[in-house]
């Protein structure tokens, strides 16, 4: 069970570090023309 949380804990630091970049794009979108 350790060893399955460990997973879990880096797929969430993971889906974080995406989800920091995605924010970055939201609050900083393309210009568009």
């Amino acid at each position: 069970q350790e060893a399955r949380y460990e997973a879990v804990g880096q797929v969430v630091f993971m889906c974080q570090r995406a989800g920091i970049v995605k924010v970055g794009f939201i609050t900083q979108p393309p210009p568009r023309g």
